[in-house]
């Protein structure tokens, strides 16, 4: 299988383990999901991603989370069905 070369702000499907997963002893997230690449150190291969998710932020998280735009959300073949 071929992969596209990391760079940021390329959206992929990673397994995102989040924080509430993670204290609940799990070691993978639920399920793969679509996320934003950041950072990519290409000598180290070090990546950092950020969940993408329908979910509204969680009470006293708002100012950790953006919305991705809608035009942006359809170039992405991203939907717009919010939880």
């Amino acid at each position: 299988m071929s992969y596209p070369t990391p760079v940021a702000g390329l959206v992929i499907r990673y397994n995102y383990l989040w924080d509430k997963e993670k204290s609940e002893g799990f070691a993978l997230g639920s399920k793969d999901r679509p996320c934003a690449i950041v950072v990519y150190h290409s000598r180290t291969n070090d990546t950092i991603v950020v969940p993408i998710t329908h979910s509204p932020p969680e009470l006293g998280e708002e100012d950790l989370s953006i919305e991705v735009p809608a035009e942006l959300r359809g170039q992405l073949g991203l939907d717009d069905d919010a939880n």
